[in-house]
C-alpha cells in the first residue's frame, strides 16, 4: 500500500450532480493551467448557428430553468452533436442545441455556457487550490441519476441507463455489502426523507443496519466515531439553510458549507468532469467507468413522491450549468 493509505482510516463519499467542472472550477484554469478548464473562448452554435461563448455570468439559483436536460438521449446530443454518433470522438458542441430543446427560446439556450467566477463559490474554489481535483473523473453513464447511483453503490446499473428501479442481479453486491462481508463498516447517511427516498429501493432492505441520518453523521465525527466507509446523501431542494444537492432550483450560495466535504485541489492531476461542455475534450465513451464522486444527476420530484427515488449527479455533472 503506498505510503499515507497505510494511514487512512475513513472515506467519506459526498456524490453531487447537475453541475459540470467548468461551470464551477473552470475558471481556474487561470490560476493553474493543470487545470482542464476555460480560456474564455470556448464556445457551442445555438441553433441559429451563432457561437454561444463561454461567459463568467452563472446565478446562483434557478437561472436555467427548467433543468438542463441529462437523460441518455439528451447527453448523447450534448456529446456528438454535428458527429455521426459512437464510436466517433464527442464534438461537445450540442449543450445550447439541447438546451434549446425545452424551452424553444434561442436567448435562453444560451445561458447554459454560463460559469461561475472563482470568488463567487468561496469554499469549494478553497478546496480546489488546496487539495486535489482530477480532470479526467467522469459519469459513469452519460445520462441521469438512477443508473448512475447504482454503479456507485453497486459498480454496475445492471444494464440501466435511465430512472427506472433496477433489479439486482446475482453476483452483484453492493459496496456495503461487500465491506461488511470484508469485516468492515459502512453506512449511508441522508439529509431527510427526500433524500433517503431518493436511494436506490433495494439498499432499503438493509435498513437499519447501513442507514443514518445527517444528524447522526455529525455526532460520529464529532464522537470519532465514522464507520471504514460513509455515504451521504445531501440536500436536494431547499431548506432554511444548507441546500446541498446542486440542483438549478437550490439556492447556490446555501450549499456552500455542503462543499466542504466534496472535491479539493490539483496536485497533478487534472481535472475535467462528464458533464465537462463548452467545445472541451471529452473521454473515450468506451473507458467510462465507475466514478464515486460528483456524478451528475437530476431530481424527479414525481418519482420521488412514488417512492421511485430520483436520480443521479447526473449530475454527470452533468449539466447544469451543464454546458
Amino acid at each position: 500500500m503506498p505510503a499515507g493509505l497505510d494511514q487512512l482510516k475513513h472515506i467519506v463519499v459526498l456524490m453531487m450532480e447537475n453541475r459540470s467542472f467548468d461551470h464551477m472550477l473552470g475558471a481556474l484554469k487561470a490560476e493553474d493551467p493543470r487545470i482542464n478548464g476555460l480560456t474564455g473562448n470556448e464556445s457551442n452554435p445555438d441553433t441559429t448557428n451563432e457561437p454561444a461563448k463561454v461567459a463568467p455570468l452563472a446565478q446562483f439559483q434557478s437561472q436555467l430553468d427548467p433543468d438542463p436536460d441529462h437523460h441518455f438521449i439528451a447527453v448523447n446530443k450534448q456529446l456528438y452533436f454535428g458527429t455521426p454518433g459512437p464510436p466517433a470522438a464527442p464534438a461537445m458542441q450540442g449543450f445550447v442545441q439541447s438546451y434549446f430543446d425545452q424551452r424553444r427560446d434561442i436567448k435562453h439556450s444560451r445561458k447554459i455556457m454560463y460559469y461561475f467566477k472563482p470568488d463567487k463559490l468561496p469554499v469549494l474554489t478553497t478546496l480546489a487550490r488546496n487539495f486535489a481535483v482530477f480532470n479526467g473523473w467522469f459519469a459513469s453513464i452519460p445520462g441521469p441519476t438512477i443508473c448512475n447511483r447504482a454503479f456507485a453503490h453497486y459498480g454496475t446499473s445492471f444494464g440501466s441507463v435511465g430512472m427506472n428501479p433496477f433489479e439486482i442481479k446475482v453476483p452483484y453486491l453492493s459496496m456495503y455489502d461487500r465491506m461488511v462481508k470484508a469485516g468492515k463498516t459502512s453506512k449511508l447517511y441522508y439529509y431527510d426523507q427526500a433524500s433517503s427516498t431518493m436511494e436506490v429501493v433495494n439498499l432499503l432492505g438493509n435498513q437499519p443496519h447501513i442507514f443514518g441520518t445527517y444528524e447522526q453523521f455529525l455526532a460520529d465525527c464529532k464522537g470519532n466515531e465514522l464507520p471504514d466507509y460513509s455515504f451521504i446523501e445531501p440536500n436536494y431542494k431547499d431548506h432554511e439553510g444548507e441546500s446541498g444537492g446542486a440542483h438549478q432550483r437550490a439556492d447556490h450560495r446555501e450549499r456552500q458549507p455542503a462543499d466542504r466535504l466534496n472535491e479539493p485541489r490539483v496536485e497533478d492531476a487534472r481535472h475535467q468532469r462528464r458533464g465537462r461542455t463548452h467545445g472541451q475534450q471529452q473521454p473515450d465513451m468506451a473507458r467510462l467507468d465507475v466514478a464515486l464522486g460528483t456524478e451528475q444527476r437530476e431530481i424527479d420530484h414525481q418519482q420521488v413522491a412514488r417512492g421511485h427515488r430520483h436520480h443521479a449527479g447526473d449530475q454527470n455533472g452533468r449539466h447544469a450549468g451543464s454546458p
